[in-house]
């Protein structure tokens, strides 16, 4: 049987070579991501491990369900049915088998050929010894600016408002070996920040080191230095990329280790210190111990004489002296632990995180933030569960902060047939619940003041057709920022996608969003429900072995029939070149763009350099252009350029403040080299 099985799959599958393009449904995660948060995506680490398991591709004779979920292409259902074929029927003869477990169908494994392979399990003194002299040694030097200055650059009468030169300059010196054992530095320069003067003598404005030791033993992960916790469904701590919504409804769960390195160019999200992992057969323990200076919004406080702070700053810019005022001005002391236990299909955990800060936290006095973290110490408890039975595995996370304030949030994913899934998940988290790395499923950017049910379901009627659907229903209890009264709000997504062959993929989806606001015409507390709608095409077609055409048509209308009426139109097209024997890789865009209001604007991801992406948000009338060439030196040489450009029309000006550029045209490079030894 499984000589038929490797016969049938060898001629209906192909393997596509690793390159930094990264899968649509991940695309359309982050340019989500990027319409619901103002801030820079700077967290590269999914991409830095997907390049890694290209090149040093993950046995899966030899993976556990840790290692799996690095991956992050597989759903929970899909996970455990490869871990149960795996035990029934042994090792793995070859890829092409892995077409026989159940729910696993030829586009995922399409997804998966990169970055997998059969070999032989070495032993641990092997092991050891090659992971001190047999690893890869990487450089990265990496240089963008705006070509064009903005205000903040050009003196006046008071001088220059940023201090430093207008390149962004980033590098990171890495060893790895595969998965088991990494180190690296790296250091950030922002455009604007000085560079070896001022308050950065040192150089870059910002360095990270991290030591990372996997599988030695009883430790399951050591790290010394920079790490992230992740933990249960993210109610009380999540700093790692995560994602809410999207497309791929039965991506709805938290999947992560609890420890990982981190080496990205983010300030914030991270901790510095030390971690571990220790795991005895179906017993694992974590512990964690972090001090970092964080930049915070302080403020005097006229009673007690000293200061106090009521938000952090998360940006990383020290560029002008308002921004260096409040630079490392908040001493942080984070520590907790984990303790789970997993006998196969069960698996339960204990989580417990606290903070001690150098200065008090203090509300605002706002009406919304009446529940906000007060005083100088701060604490989250948790216990999360999962349970897998035949098709259906179920989740939840039960947690509670300082002041008892609880937070609940349960889910289940079902495979109704060979055709069919299911997704559900209901949370409930009090208005009262606070905390300070909290990142889950939920509308909200934190967890707090929350009440819905989402429900998403895939349906496969064809090998060539695929159907998503998502329904998600929520209420706030309490007030929130821009909303002086309980609201509520809803959020509908369908898309179908149509493969008719290997060569061509095309996608339409329609998403309507509703959510309340206040009404803006003096009556305090009273809202209005503001719908937005999108409507999308997208066409993706191979027209040979090395050439890729891509075009999309979106369409947005906010508030269509209210008072602040704005529409969005966005069409591109994208032409990339990958020849697979030769060292030259293309891609290019002409997009065409139009908004008459920022919270019409569009967005559309960006191929960039190697561990880079791009995904402006656009508003107003124009163009964007851009060119990206990746080239090969030798083998252990490559470097890549971007060089992008945005035109708008009827205007004068772009941007605001210290960020404006007289004129009408944006434009841009990258440049990037790497070097591996």
């Amino acid at each position: 049987m499984r000589k038929i099985i490797l016969l049938v799959s060898a001629m209906i599958l192909r393997v596509e070579v690793f390159a930094q393009e990264i899968p649509v449904n991940l695309q359309q995660q982050l340019e989500d991501q990027a319409e619901r948060s103002a801030e820079r995506l700077e967290d590269d680490a999914w991409l830095q491990q997907m390049e890694t398991f290209s090149r040093h591709k993950l046995n899966i004779n030899r993976a556990d369900a840790d290692d799996l979920r690095r991956l992050g292409i597989l759903n929970e259902l899909q996970l455990r049915s490869f871990l149960s074929y795996r035990k029934l029927l042994g090792e793995f003869i070859s890829l092409y088998e892995l077409q026989a477990v159940p729910g696993w169908d030829a586009a995922l494994l399409r997804k998966l050929f990169p970055f997998l392979t059969v070999t032989t399990v070495i032993s641990n003194r092997e092991q050891l010894f090659s992971r001190l002299r047999k690893g890869d040694h990487q450089l990265l030097l990496r240089s963008s600016m705006d070509l064009k200055r903005s205000k903040g650059f050009i003196p006046d009468s008071a001088g220059r408002a940023y201090s430093g030169s207008p390149q962004h300059l980033f590098f990171r010196l890495r060893y790895q070996y595969n998965d088991l054992l990494q180190w690296g530095i790296s250091g950030e320069k922002d455009a604007g920040e000085p560079f070896f003067k001022k308050s950065n003598r040192l150089g870059f404005d910002h360095y990270s080191f991290h030591f990372f030791l996997r599988k030695m033993g009883v430790i399951r992960s050591l790290a010394l230095g920079d790490f992230t916790v992740n933990m249960g469904q993210g109610l009380i701590q999540w700093q790692s990329m995560a994602f809410k919504r999207s497309a791929d409804v039965m991506n709805c769960k938290r999947q992560s280790e609890i420890i990982r390195p981190y080496n990205s160019s983010g300030e914030f999200y991270f901790n510095r210190g030390a971690a571990v992992t220790l795991n005895r057969r179906k017993w694992s323990l974590t512990g964690f111990a972090s001090f970092r200076k964080l930049d915070a919004n302080r403020y005097p406080d006229s009673l007690s004489g000293g200061y106090f702070v009521n938000s952090f700053q998360t940006s990383g810019y020290h560029r002008t002296d308002t921004e260096n005022e409040n630079r490392k001005a908040l001493q942080q002391f984070f520590y907790g632990g984990n303790l789970t236990y997993e006998n196969g299909a069960w698996r339960s955990g204990v989580n417990a995180v606290a903070y001690l800060f150098s200065l008090p936290f203090k509300r605002s006095g706002d009406a919304y933030d009446r529940f906000a973290i007060e005083g100088k110490t701060w604490s989250n408890f948790s216990m999360d569960m999962a349970y897998t039975w035949k098709n259906l595995h179920w989740f939840a996370e039960m947690a509670m902060d300082a002041r008892l304030n609880r937070a609940l949030l349960s889910g289940c994913l079902i495979s109704l047939d060979r055709k069919a899934d299911l997704s559900v998940l209901w949370r409930n988290i009090s208005a009262g619940y606070q905390t300070i790395n909290g990142n889950a499923f939920t509308e909200s950017g934190f967890p707090t003041n929350e009440k819905g049910i989402y429900l998403g379901l895939t349906f496969r009627p064809r090998t060539d057709w695929r159907i998503d659907v998502y329904a998600d229903v929520y209420s706030f209890p309490w007030l929130r920022y821009r909303v002086n009264a309980p609201s509520y709000g809803r959020d509908l997504l369908i898309q179908v996608v149509y493969t008719p062959d290997k060569l061509t993929e095309i996608y339409g989806r329609s998403r309507f969003r509703q959510k309340q606001m206040n009404r803006g015409d003096g009556n305090y507390y009273s809202t209005l429900s503001v719908p937005q709608q999108n409507f999308r095409l997208h066409i993706s077609r191979k027209i040979s072995n090395d050439i890729t055409i891509r075009q999309r048509m979106e369409y947005v209308h906010y508030d269509k029939k209210g008072s602040d009426a704005q529409q969005g139109f966005l069409f591109f097209v994208d032409l990339l070149y990958r020849p697979s024997l030769k060292p030259l890789n293309l891609s290019c865009r002409w997009q065409y763009f139009e908004s008459t209001g920022y919270d019409a604007a569009v967005y559309a991801y960006e191929n960039d350099v190697l561990y880079s992406f791009s995904i402006p948000g656009l508003s107003g009338k124009g163009k964007r252009y851009y060119v990206l060439a990746g080239y090969e030196l030798d083998r252990k040489t490559s470097c890549w350029f971007r060089l992008a450009a945005t035109v708008y029309e009827g205007v004068d000006h772009i941007g605001d403040s210290n960020d404006r550029i007289m004129g009408n045209k944006r434009l841009d490079y990258h440049f990037q080299l790497r070097f591996l030894f």
